[in-house]
């Protein structure tokens, strides 16, 4: 009975998170919205809901200096990918590397077959978050800033879970 459950709760989030792409024309406040309270029980799936909340913000490499409303890769108006997917894991207490040339630092590698919502994927200079259905924020570069992105479009080597 309790395993039937989890199935139907990995099933709908992913049934939300499949709709969301398909819908990616709205707000990316109403998509973030979709991920529901009830499907945030664990650690990876709490940052997951916090970096998809900042698709749609701009991207920066530069140091933040706390000035205000600055544009700097540790946010809150910009990221870099590792300053995005550090700041996402730092929400609930986790420290992991804020440079992708220091990963896996104290993550343990996973398998594609496992992988969950919050698990970072891992390539030479460049890192994303796994936030389940299917689907990857990262902070891509100066263009386009935080976006959403399909898995399967998404070139990784590793999948790292903290």
């Amino acid at each position: 009975m309790l395993l039937s459950f989890a199935i139907a709760e990995q099933h709908s989030l992913s049934k939300i998170l499949s709709d969301a792409i398909a819908n990616s024309n709205k707000e990316e406040n109403e998509w973030v919205s979709m991920l529901k309270d009830a499907d945030l029980a664990d650690s990876g799936a709490t940052v997951a809901r916090w970096v998809a909340s900042k698709v749609g913000k701009g991207y920066s490499q530069n140091q933040c200096t706390g000035r205000k409303g600055e544009c700097c890769r540790l946010g809150p108006n910009c990221y870099d990918c590792s300053g995005l997917v550090y700041m996402g894991w730092k929400q609930v207490g986790v420290t992991i590397p804020t440079w992708t040339g220091a990963y896996p630092g104290n993550m343990k590698r996973v398998s594609p077959s496992n992988i969950r919502a919050g698990d970072v994927l891992w390539r030479t200079g460049h890192v994303g978050m796994y936030v389940g259905g299917g689907v990857v924020v990262h902070a891509a570069n100066s263009r386009v800033g935080v976006i959403k992105q399909s898995l399967s479009s998404f070139t990784y080597t590793y999948i790292y879970r903290p």
